[in-house]
């Protein structure tokens, strides 16, 4: 990702997802070695492949396809592909964002469709996560400030996936919560982004055993 002009390997990319979704699908045991895995070491799994995985497990608990978790699956590897055009001292920023940087990284999901669409083997359906995973269901979002039905499900799916997944990873300006505490802060203080009814399947999702 850190090379665009070396072209971007969307083979790989959903191959991985292929036999992440195979394994899912056929190992009873997928969710608690693959959430273990994830959390077991945050520098060997990067936010994109944590949520991924999350995305995937999330997804086969709505009952979505093979196919459909699959697009999901790549769509979520490579949401935030368009931070490649973001400064770096701005992603690694130990403190909060100011307005202006704030506005240079809500561009990058236009930026991130804009380097995909280039790809001929891109899944059409990945895009939608890539292109809306900041959308909030009120229509308060970015980048296009859409709501409701108007965000495609993989676009709900993902919004609820990538805020999870960031709030319970330790960042320089910011603790870590437990699931807990992060579905609680999903709930009291995001409850305009996201989709009610599938925010309620994920509580219920998360809350199943993981041993």
């Amino acid at each position: 990702m850190n090379d665009t002009k070396s072209g971007i390997k969307i083979d790989r990319v959903t191959s991985w997802a292929d036999s992440t979704v195979d394994y899912i699908l056929r190992d009873k045991n997928a969710f608690s070695n693959l959430v273990r895995v994830t959390s077991h070491d945050y520098h060997t799994y990067t936010h994109s492949v944590n949520a991924s995985v999350l995305g995937l497990l999330f997804g086969k608990y709505l009952g979505f396809s093979q196919d459909s978790l699959r697009s999901l699956g790549t769509g979520l590897l490579l949401h935030d592909f368009g931070k490649v055009e973001v400064p770096l001292d701005i992603l690694n920023k130990s403190s909060k964002l100011t307005t202006e940087e704030r506005k240079i990284v809500a561009k990058h999901p236009e930026a991130g469709i804009a380097l995909l669409e280039k790809e001929d083997n891109i899944i059409k359906e990945s895009l939608v996560v890539v292109a809306q995973h900041h959308e909030n269901f009120d229509g308060t979002g970015y980048p296009h400030g859409i709501g409701g039905n108007e965000i495609q499900l993989f676009g709900r799916v993902s919004r609820i996936i990538d805020t999870y997944d960031a709030i319970t990873t330790k960042r320089a300006y910011k603790e870590v919560l437990k699931p807990f505490s992060a579905l609680l802060e999903m709930r009291e203080a995001m409850i305009n982004c996201f989709d009610m009814e599938l925010f309620k399947e994920f509580i219920c999702f998360d809350l199943l055993p993981k041993n």
